[in-house]
């Protein structure tokens, strides 16, 4: 207990003072909690391109600092010029990767995530092929260095892209008519058609009575 003296006489609804000494039970000192207040802080940096979706393979390797094949057990190598990867089958914590790795198709990419922060992105230009202990894979370099991070720890993610879905049905016909279009330019004249014709016959005017039908554009001239 500690005995508090308080200044003099006060009451009101919440508070009690007093000037004679009172007894206050404190809590133990393990009870006592500190309240702090929240300060917001500044907004960080944006972060860094996410991955391409779709389904993904994780597994973490050793990019060797050799350039030929073939990779040992937990390795992966890239070749002078990084146009090929070689993967182990089995990746650095034992695990068999022949699966992961026989998914690997043309465009597919390869996220290599090394030790020492760095990263680079490869995309494979073909499939991988089988050698036995290791694959073969054709890539060209999309981001990065990889070639300048040889002799790390590498974790590899291999990403297949979505199949895309099937095209929409086409959408209804339109009610609403469109505007009219400006007029057009005058086209040119055509070509003069046929005049009309005025024949001339000379015929007697029995033969004139007998003609059966007489055409109104022709000129009969009856003698005789």
């Amino acid at each position: 207990m500690t005995e508090v003296t308080l200044d003099p006489i006060y009451t009101d609804a919440d508070y009690i003072v007093t000037t004679e000494a009172v007894e206050v039970a404190l809590p133990p000192a393990a009870a006592l909690v500190e309240v702090g207040v929240d300060i917001p802080g500044p907004k960080g940096d944006q972060g860094i391109q996410g991955q391409d979706g779709g389904a993904y393979a994780s597994a973490n390797y050793r990019l060797a600092s050799q350039t030929v094949v073939p990779p040992s057990s937990g390795q992966i190598r890239i070749n002078v010029g990084a146009t090929e990867l070689y993967v182990h089958e089995q990746d650095y914590d034992g695990f068999d990767r022949t699966f992961g790795i026989t998914q690997i198709a043309a465009n597919d990419t390869l996220s290599l995530r090394f030790a020492n922060g760095q990263t680079a992105i490869v995309r494979a230009t073909g499939v991988a092929v089988d050698n036995g202990t290791y694959w073969t894979v054709p890539i060209t370099t999309v981001t990065g260095a990889p070639e300048a991070n040889r002799n790390q720890m590498t974790l590899v993610t291999l990403t297949i892209p979505g199949t895309p879905g099937p095209q929409g049905p086409p959408g209804a016909d339109s009610t609403v008519p469109g505007p009219q279009g400006e007029q057009g330019e005058q086209g040119d004249p055509g070509p003069q058609g046929p005049g009309p014709t005025n024949d001339v016959v000379i015929l007697t005017q029995a033969a004139y009575d007998a003609l059966t039908p007489k055409v109104a554009t022709t000129l009969y001239v009856i003698v005789g």
